[in-house]
Formats: C-alpha cells, structure tokens, sequence
C-alpha cells in the first residue's frame, strides 16, 4: 500500500490529502465531509474504521495538548475506545491541561476559604463541600407552602411552580383541570 502524506498550506487553514481539501475547524481537527485523520488512518489499513475504535492523535503540542494538526500516519494510532479512554483519563487534571489556575474561593454557606477551579458567573455561590450547598439551599433558597388539594404543609425550592405536596395530590390537581375543561 503506498502512503499519501498531508501537505499543510503555509497559513496552517487547509490541509490536502489524496486530491482533497481539507479545512481546519475551530476544534483544531480538519474536515471535509470526514476527518483527515480517520482518512488518513483508513487509507493506511485499507479498509474503514469499524465502531468500537477510534483514532488517537498521539503528538503533543508545546504546550502539552494533544496535537490535532500533525495528521500523517506516524502521528497516528487506531485504538479501541477503551485504551483510548485510559490514555484521556491519564490526563487527570483537566483543569491543569486547559491552563486553568485554581482561585481561592469562600463557602457561601461556612465562610471557609477553598481552591476552586470553577469560573462560573460572579453571583454563582460556591460551597467548600456538597454539605454546605445543601445547608445553604435549605436556608436561603426553601420555602415553606399549602398544598392546594389536601393542604398540608411542605417545603420546595421557590424557584419551582410546584402546587402540591406529593404524586398523589398531583394527579388529583390534574384530574381536577381536566374535568374542568370539559
């Protein structure tokens, strides 16, 4: 079988392979209307890749990231997912591969400091511990209402619509709109 190389474009946009054009996505793979490199993995074992395998890049970059722009052969190995996934779960800090630096955080709920990887929005609360977040829901986001069929007392997080105390009751709030209807 003779081996095709991939030949990059001096901007790095487009790569050819067998007399095709290939573009690079944002994800940083190229792309026709298949990836380059199951292309190029294909051509190489003469047949297509069956489900159940899947092919690694297996070149890192500078920067420790696996490199998705070298797509020859030799940068190549076709693996079954599940050494694919070892090979991923060795990257254990994901954080630390996307060149995220913890901050130092405050539990909403204890005030204790904490290392935290999250960067979600300013007025997201974080929490040390699942057991502070549950602390905190349940002083500050639970409120106490009347079920509108039995009228018992229950508690629910007061952002849901929820009318009811149980399943029961539910489906009888439902009965009741439906024979309404009628």
């Amino acid at each position: 079988m003779s081996e095709s190389k991939v030949i990059y474009s001096e901007d790095g946009k487009f790569a050819y392979f067998n007399g095709h054009k290939y573009h690079r996505t944002q994800n940083g793979y190229y792309e026709r209307h298949e990836l380059l490199h199951i292309a190029v993995m294909e051509e190489h074992i003469g047949k297509s890749i069956t489900s159940g395998y899947v092919v690694h890049h297996n070149a890192k970059d500078e920067n420790g990231n696996w490199d998705k722009s070298k797509n020859n052969i030799e940068n190549l190995k076709l693996l079954t997912k599940s050494e694919h996934t070892k090979i991923h779960s060795k990257d254990k800090d994901k954080n630390k591969v996307k060149n995220i630096k913890p901050k130092i955080a405050v539990c909403k709920n204890c005030g204790r400091e904490f290392e935290s990887y999250y960067h979600g929005g300013k007025n997201k609360p974080c929490f040390c511990k699942k057991e502070c977040q549950r602390k905190w829901i349940r002083a500050n986001e639970l409120e106490e209402r009347i079920c509108v069929i039995c009228g018992t007392k229950f508690t629910v997080c007061k952002y849901k619509p929820k009318q009811t105390c149980s399943k029961s009751c539910t489906v009888k709030l439902g009965h009741e709109h439906r024979n309404t209807k009628k």
